[in-house]
């Protein structure tokens, strides 16, 4: 605590320089004409300018060669700006959680909370959508600047391709049909890139952040006050010899792929309200945006990485394709469900300057993003339309946006029938119709229909028995209360070893409850979430485990199989009864199957199977079935 005191005391006297580099041409003039004017106010965050252009998935990006050679290029200028500068990378990256300093005028209190990112909030992804909005302001800014740099044609032609630029997304929920989910484009170490001196192999801006300098002190704790890039599964803490392992990145994405699919429909379909669709902490839908979210975090870092710990997250490039990966889904959540944005919840947990408690509404003020040089703060209701910020998404930019029309793409992309490259994936809904053969795709890049085709789904046809149900785990703990992230990782079946940092690719691992915190947070505040079962019911039913999917079989197998171990940020295993709050409960649903393609799959209300978790370290104990539900059931409409 001593360290922390003074480190305080250090930054409170800190004042910031805002001044941009000097650069060629009249757009880099216009924005440092614009920030000395500022200089004496506050910045306003308008998002990237010249009109709404589409963000694409990174895939699709890199197929423009242009495009994405211009993509990279601007992510290395912008992350090689100098750190004590407003809008570089350092300090973007800084808001969400270290060196806790104020950014931008907007001071905190350093004794409530690291950072100003909202987490187990209702704001979460109102405040991460305006936290997207200054990324793109600044990197638009470096895109301009790279341009300038060019001479003749090749000005023209990355000046052409800069009109419609924009930070693109990583869908890691799609089902990319047995090729790597983590895409190469963001783990090579090195690429090659047309720059205005000729073609150089470079160090791929996407493969790390490399700090000039590292500060120490606002990096707060070991190991990583000594390691001056970010890192994904570090071997070693040792600050000389340590590397990432992203083929163990790669390895965990694709184990998650499945489950995270499921999760995403299964919130599509049964959460309706914001407050639930919104964090973790709510106990509204059990599902949340921010839990799905927090998996991928933990996915990427693993043991130690950057990505995996709260206050350090953002230094790493992957989060800014992961979070625009976020947004796109609230924005089709709000395309589907336009009147449910009832934001009156309070916060889950504390932050710079919001206390655990506080009432959040859709006024309350995003800080520390201001929307004017006058001192006005974004809230959720300035950011509520994307296109207000300069970019939409494929989803709603063309074909039928209405709110079946994007019903029908999220059908397609997640859903029973959702169009892949393998010959069949599991289905969420309903357990036993399962999809037939599919041609292959074009491509390894999901493609969406604008005019998806009339009549119900294949996989939601030739149902085998007389009921289909959703089964699903529902899963609380305390998200703060273990000095860091960790992950509780379910099994159908004892995993094949006793060491932690392999349960996460185990083969009878179906899905994971992820806490995203940080070493120094230390609250009560509880997370929820569901693991949905059908996807590895229907592979143990495929490899004869399991004689039948109905009730009768399935509740005794899960009570006699379902199992789940806890692993720390740090790769340590937990015993389960030394997690706080963590309670593992099992449900399960009748499943009404959709009509058509732009419906979803309805359920009736789900029933608590106490006996499947009873008796077992972290399961539901006697007489918390009724309150388990209560807290933890999806939304029945």
């Amino acid at each position: 605590m001593a360290r922390f005191s003074i480190l305080k005391a250090a930054v409170s006297a800190l004042a910031f320089a805002a001044t941009l580099v000097g650069a060629q041409g009249a757009q880099d003039v216009q924005e440092e004409q614009q920030l000395e004017k500022r200089q004496s106010g506050t910045f306003a965050i308008r998002g990237a300018t010249g009109g709404v252009a589409t963000r694409l998935e990174v895939r699709r990006l890199a197929a423009d060669s242009n495009a994405w050679n211009l993509f990279l290029l601007a992510m290395r200028d912008l992350k090689g700006l100098p750190q004590n500068q407003l809008l570089s990378y350092y300090q973007i990256a800084g808001v969400h959680g270290v060196p806790n300093i104020p950014w931008d005028g907007v001071r905190g209190n350093a004794n409530q909370g690291v950072g100003y990112c909202t987490h187990a909030n209702p704001i979460f992804p109102s405040w991460h959508r305006a936290y997207m909005a200054l990324f793109d302001q600044a990197f638009q800014t470096s895109v301009n600047r790279v341009v300038n740099q060019f001479q003749g044609a090749a000005r023209t032609r990355f000046s052409n391709a800069a009109r419609n630029l924009r930070v693109p997304y990583w869908d890691w929920a799609a089902n990319y049909g047995g090729s790597a989910v983590l895409p190469a484009s963001m783990t090579n170490k090195f690429v090659t890139l047309e720059t205005p001196s000729g073609r150089q192999n470079v160090l791929n801006p996407l493969f790390r952040y490399d700090t000039h300098p590292l500060d120490r002190a606002g990096f707060l704790t070991d190991p990583w006050d000594a390691w001056p890039v970010t890192l994904r599964y570090p071997n070693s803490t040792d600050p000389v010899r340590v590397a990432s392992q992203n083929n163990l990145a790669t390895a965990r994405v694709n184990q998650d792929n499945p489950s995270l699919r499921q999760r995403i429909y299964q919130l599509f379909a049964n959460c309706r309200d914001y407050r639930g669709f919104s964090n973790s902490n709510s106990n509204v839908c059990g599902q949340s945006l921010e839990a799905v979210h927090n998996n991928i975090h933990n996915d990427i870092g693993g043991p130690n990485g950057h990505m995996t710990i709260l206050w350090y997250a953002a230094f790493d490039p992957s989060f800014w394709l992961h979070h625009a990966n976020v947004d796109r889904l609230y924005a089709l959540w709000q395309a589907i469900y336009p009147n449910s944005y009832t934001i009156n919840a309070p916060a889950g947990q504390s932050t710079y300057t919001i206390r655990s408690g506080d009432q959040m509404t859709a006024n309350t003020p995003l800080r520390p993003f201001h929307s004017n040089s006058n001192g006005a703060f974004h809230t959720s209701n300035s950011v509520r339309n994307v296109r207000n910020l300069g970019y939409t998404y494929p989803e709603l930019s063309s074909g039928d946006t209405s709110p079946a029309g994007v019903r029908a793409k999220v059908n397609n992309l997640y859903g029973p029938g959702a169009r892949r490259v393998t010959k069949r994936d599991s289905a969420p809904f309903p357990i036993v119709a399962r999809a037939e053969d599919d041609e292959a795709a074009a491509d390894l890049t999901p493609t969406i229909s604008a005019s998806p085709s009339s009549g119900p789904p294949q996989s939601l046809k030739n149902a085998t028995l007389p009921e289909d149900y959703d089964f699903t785990t529902n899963i609380v703990s305390e998200g703060y209360s273990l000095g860091g992230s960790y992950n509780v990782y379910l099994f159908l079946g004892e995993p094949e070893s006793d060491e932690p940092t392999t349960w996460g690719t185990d083969s009878n691992c179906l899905g994971t409850h992820a806490s995203f915190s940080a070493p120094g947070m230390h609250s009560r505040t509880l997370i929820r979430s569901h693991v949905p079962l059908n996807a590895a019911l229907n592979d143990k039913f495929d490899k004869g485990e399991i004689k039948s999917l109905d009730r009768k079989v399935v509740l005794p197998y899960l009570e006699k199989n379902l199992q789940w171990k806890v692993m720390k940020s740090t790769g340590e295993g937990v015993p389960n009864d030394h997690v706080p709050g963590l309670t593992v409960g099992v449900q399960s649903a009748k499943v009404k199957p959709a009509k058509s393609r732009n419906e979803f799959p309805t359920v009736a209300h789900y029933e608590d199977h106490q006996e499947c978790t009873h008796g077992k370290s972290g399961g539901v104990q006697q007489g918390m079935a009724n309150d388990w539900y209560k807290r933890c059931a999806p939304v029945d409409e």
